[in-house]
């Protein structure tokens, strides 16, 4: 691994100086008692629900989030839980994915109080802590996967490398910088250095964003740990977002002055396209998270790769919208209506193939969120939070290009969502049409049945762990996992964007 620059000591005194020249970073606090007021609307509850999912997250960063007060700043705890689990570690993914949900909310309000004394300040200090990891000896360079609050590596033995980290952090940054040029478009007219801190053209690379795509651009085609940190191979999720990233950063090369980097970047992403395409798998019906897997391929991890994978345009060879993704999560549905418990329907007469379930992160999960017991694992607050968000993604691809083509793969999907046995292939609806106006009905409604099941499994103060129990329903693993928070916000704001 190449070692971008090797003034750690420097740097770990200027992140300590940092913290100390931070103002204390507001978080709001929001009092809730209401979320076992059954007479409350689902609108209602999800307001409320933002407002603590949001401040709840601001707790697990630093500067100045109260349950990681010895974090250095820039970090994002996965969970505040030190034992049973211990989860007081600063995930790279986990902490990508948070930095990035936090970056669209800056941008829906750049000069907000909350934006300019709590994110800002944030961000700013993660993009420093991110070069600082990056410069610091580990097991597996860019690709290593978590770090103690104090920057320092995890030595001990884990699933390494994880190749979707420096991919995520790079789509992070690369928000960042769109953000911060949204915000101060006269500081980018005035000196074109203005993001060199965060992306310079130079080899071997020193910048944060620069290093991380140099890393995708090499490493892309080779194995390592999925996103549950488990098997070792090439996963979907994975493949999703490196070519996004690859895509993205390309676009940031050409514009700040790197244009053979952006060329190599635009024939890697071309690479790793084609072999996205390889997931679906024609046999079962579905995009499958692993080759070569003994597994079913059945994962929550192909629905969030595909959420994180998708660029605004849509340009993703099985993107979030498409009757792949579609299939997939039928399929998951279906698997873990039966699978646990809790999901049993209330109603026996129920016979939706896509009422609102728990949704787990694969059939065979054993981790019950504390050790592994096979055939133990439960549903997970982010995956369910996940199926809604991809359902309201889809309809508000269905208002933008005013159309719905249903396709050999998407059938079974769009007979479950329609009630109709009869829809065939090649079927199309155009807006205007009623059965159009019944699918962005229907797509939203199946998506706040799943949100409906979060707010079910969620504590009276509104908090969430990680999982909830499998036959009871209650929460368990780590306590306010960070993820959850953030994929659940990342649900509750594609159904704000629809219309």
């Amino acid at each position: 691994m190449t070692v971008l620059f090797p003034f750690i000591v420097v740097a770990y005194l200027f992140l300590d100086v940092y913290a100390l020249l931070q103002p204390q970073i507001f978080i709001p606090t929001h009092a809730w008692k209401a979320s076992l007021n059954v007479d409350l609307s689902l609108d209602a509850w999800l307001q409320e629900e933002e407002k603590i999912a949001l401040d709840n997250l601001l707790k697990n960063i630093a500067p100045g989030g109260s349950n990681c007060p010895d974090c250095v700043p820039g970090t994002v705890i996965a969970s505040p839980s030190h034992a049973h689990p211990d989860y007081y570690y600063q995930w790279t993914r986990d902490a990508a994915l948070t930095a990035s949900t936090l970056v669209s909310f800056y941008s829906s309000d750049p000069h907000s109080y909350l934006s300019q004394h709590s994110l800002n300040p944030f961000l700013t200090a993660y993009t420093s802590l991110t070069s600082l990891l990056q410069s610091t000896p580990s097991l597996a360079g860019l690709g290593e996967p978590k770090f103690y609050v104090n920057a320092t590596p995890y030595t001990l033995p884990w699933g390494r490398p994880q190749h979707d980290g420096p991919a995520l952090r790079a789509l992070t940054l690369i928000s960042w910088i769109h953000a911060l040029n949204m915000t101060y478009p006269e500081r980018w007219a005035a000196n074109r250095d203005t993001f060199s801190d965060i992306y310079k053209a130079e080899m071997p690379p020193r910048s944060p964003l620069k290093a991380d795509l140099e890393y995708v651009a090499q490493y892309w085609n080779q194995q390592g740990f999925d996103l549950w940190e488990e098997v070792s191979g090439m996963h979907f999720f994975t493949a999703a977002v490196q070519a996004r990233a690859l895509k993205e950063g390309a676009k940031i090369a050409y514009v700040l002055g790197d244009p053979g980097a952006g060329d190599w970047y635009i024939q890697q992403a071309a690479e790793v396209d084609n072999m996205l395409l390889r997931f679906r798998d024609s046999s079962k019906g579905y995009i499958i998270e692993t080759f070569d897997s003994d597994r079913s391929g059945l994962d929550c991890g192909v629905l969030l790769g595909a959420v994180h994978g998708t660029r605004a345009d849509g340009s993703l060879p099985l993107p979030v919208f498409s009757d792949e993704v579609l299939a997939t999560l039928l399929g998951l549905v279906k698997d873990m209506a039966t699978r646990f418990p809790i999901n049993a329907a209330d109603d026996a007469a129920d016979t939706d193939p896509l009422r609102g379930v728990g949704i787990g992160r694969y059939p065979e999960d054993g981790y019950d969120g504390y050790e592994l017991v096979p055939g133990m694992g439960n549903p997970w607050f982010l995956c369910t939070s996940t199926v809604a968000q991809v359902l309201y993604l889809r309809a508000a691809r269905a208002q933008s290009v005013g159309v719905v083509n249903v396709t050999d793969i998407g059938v079974p999907f769009w007979r479950a969502l329609l009630r109709d046995d009869n829809l065939q292939s090649g079927a199309g609806f155009a807006a205007g049409e009623t059965k159009f106006d019944t699918i962005l009905a229907r797509l939203k409604a199946v998506g706040d049945d799943f949100l409906a099941v979060v707010r079910k499994h969620t504590d009276e103060a509104g908090s969430l762990s990680e999982q909830f129990d499998r036959e009871k329903g209650f929460e368990r693993g780590a306590r306010d996992l960070t993820w959850s928070y953030a994929a659940f916000l990342e649900a509750v704001w594609a159904r704000k964007g629809l219309h």
